[in-house]
């Protein structure tokens, strides 16, 4: 960083200056007054190098005060009344500002592995949300920025367990648009804020706890926020039901109810915040990837509670009829007023809606063309009815 520096010890020392003295003088005297430079310690290629954590009026007043909130919740920006903000302090996103401004890669260093979608070991492995990297750390490099509610809602699930989980402390609201139940998650949290109680409303721009790295987060350097929006797809029963039969010995069971990560289908954060819409708007103008028929008398509750996405039988039915998003989000439905012949059907699909973004494992293709029932696609279909298909 500096470079060399070659001082006569006897010339120092006539002058009464130790050697060692003089250099730290010297590298205090070029350190930038703005910043203070923070050794890393964790065991990770990270810790080979210097973290650098800008100091400015915000910076201090959040470290005086870690858990209360900036006036008003917080000055961030918004698009439009009762469209989401930010869930932290980061105004990078709102400012057009790179990407690596606002989101925390992993180990890997790739910008990417920290947004949703198909991003990690190759595309092979699906990101469920994007991670929002911290914008204030103390002198121990720990972070202090707060987590916001990113609308109004109720508060759904509060888990302060981190080891049973990867999100480590996480909280789930559950938010209400007109014939529509949609989530918000924000995961990894270091402390869940006191005041929270399952089953509580809760204002835009709440505080829900403090920026951490609990989970399956490598340690400070790569501390976040997970932030998820999307559905829960099955009940606690249909869910569990499931979980049960995945374990060889149900030694560990389901502790998170219907807000397991394994039950939520989540839509691209992003997206959501650039679409300048509410929830119901943005989901409807998703691509249609693929269209399913599938065979049973059931009514799920997700369909129940959400029909703005489309409509409940009035008279006999067989099945439904449902369109899915590439990742497997349910789009729209319809029930089926014929018997169907088999179980499940494909009525359509769009090959390259399926493929361009990277394998779900959603709807699949074998070798010979032919479409096959992914096991994503599997877990959700058992989470809506409660049955295989």
């Amino acid at each position: 960083m500096y470079k060399k520096l070659v001082v006569p010890s006897m010339l120092l020392a006539a002058f009464g200056i130790a050697p060692k003295q003089f250099l730290l003088a010297v590298a205090k005297k070029c350190m930038p007054s703005t910043s203070t430079v923070i050794s890393n310690k964790a065991g990770s290629e990270s810790a080979k190098r210097p973290c650098v954590v800008q100091k400015n009026e915000k910076t201090v007043g959040s470290l005086k005060s870690k858990s209360e909130p900036t006036k008003n919740g917080s000055d961030i920006p918004q698009f439009a009344p009762g469209l989401p903000r930010w869930p932290t302090d980061n105004r990078a996103f709102f400012d057009d500002k790179p990407l690596a401004d606002y989101i925390q890669p992993t180990q890997s260093g790739r910008l990417a592995s920290g947004l949703w979608g198909c991003t990690r070991n190759q595309g092979k492995k699906f990101h469920a949300g994007v991670d929002i990297k911290s914008l204030y750390r103390d002198r121990r490099y720990v972070p202090q920025d707060r987590i916001f509610a990113a609308l109004p809602g109720k508060v759904a699930y509060i888990n302060t367990n981190p080891k049973n989980s990867v999100y480590g402390n996480y909280v789930v609201l559950e938010h209400f648009e007109p014939n529509l139940r949609f989530y918000t998650l924000y995961a990894h949290l270091a402390s869940v804020e006191p005041t929270l109680k399952v089953g509580q409303s809760v204002a835009q721009s709440a505080l829900l706890g403090v920026m951490g790295c609990t989970g399956n987060v490598p340690g400070l350097y790569y501390a976040h926020v997970h932030f998820e929006v999307g559905f829960s797809v099955g009940t606690e029963q249909t869910f569990t039901r499931w979980y049960n039969m995945q374990q060889e010995k149900p030694k560990d069971p389901n502790a998170h109810g219907q807000w397991h990560a394994f039950n939520l289908v989540s839509l691209d954060p992003l997206e959501f915040f650039r679409a300048k819409s509410n929830f119901t708007h943005f989901l409807k103008a998703q691509p249609i990837a693929f269209t399913l028929f599938v065979a049973t008398n059931k009514i799920p509750d997700f369909m129940a509670q959400n029909t703005a996405l489309g409509m409940l039988p009035s008279e006999k039915f067989y099945g439904w009829r449902i369109d899915f998003t590439w990742f497997g989000a349910v789009v729209h439905f319809e029930p089926l007023l014929q018997p169907q012949k088999e179980k499940w059907q494909v009525v359509s699909f769009d090959k390259r809606e399926l493929e361009k973004n990277g394998n779900r494992h959603t709807l699949e293709f074998d070798k010979n063309n032919r479409p096959f029932l992914g096991e994503t696609l599997e877990r959700y279909l058992f989470e809506l009815f409660g049955e295989a298909f």
